[in-house]
């Protein structure tokens, strides 16, 4: 953006043009390049989205863990949050009707974990480093408490979650 920036300035400058027709052509270049980057980051929200809506979008009622919820799973695990490990644990109400919690990769065990004096205001919680592979938690809230967790691990790249 720059670069063009620059460009068009250079030119307008050369050229015997009055100083308003260069102010009104680095303001449709802003425009453009403004244009651009909306456009953009549009694209990458629609596809974000389109990830999340397979899992958004699971059969949760009939209990159990099936192929497609593992594999929805992961992909959010993967190509969404990055993450080496990942646990959906069933908390509260939503226990009963879905016992057993969701792993990537599949077969980890779900690590006990404490939830007293979690509060729905706190987005994350650090774990202490004896709990298996999952390194953060993150609290899942409805309307009526407590519903689940999402226990994460390392990221692949090594970076942090933001």
């Amino acid at each position: 953006m720059s670069a063009g920036y620059a460009a068009l300035q250079a030119s307008a400058l050369a050229l015997p043009l009055p100083a308003s027709y260069a102010l009104v052509l680095a303001a449709s270049v802003m425009a453009a390049f403004l244009a651009l980057l909306s456009w953009r980051l549009f694209l990458e929200r629609e596809r974000g989205i389109a990830q999340l809506r397979t899992f958004a979008g699971s059969d949760w009622s009939s209990g159990g863990v099936s192929e497609s919820r593992t594999t929805t799973l992961s992909a959010l695990a993967v190509e969404v949050l990055g993450a080496r490990t990942a646990v959906l644990q069933p908390l509260g109400p939503m226990q009963a009707l879905v016992p057993l919690a969701l792993s990537y990769p599949p077969g980890q065990p779900a690590p006990a974990i404490e939830t007293t004096g979690l509060k729905q205001d706190v987005a994350c919680v650090r774990l202490p480093n004896g709990t298996a592979d999952s390194r953060w938690l993150v609290p899942l809230w409805d309307a009526r408490g407590l519903t689940g967790a999402l226990l994460l691990g390392d990221k692949l790249d090594g970076g942090l979650y933001t």
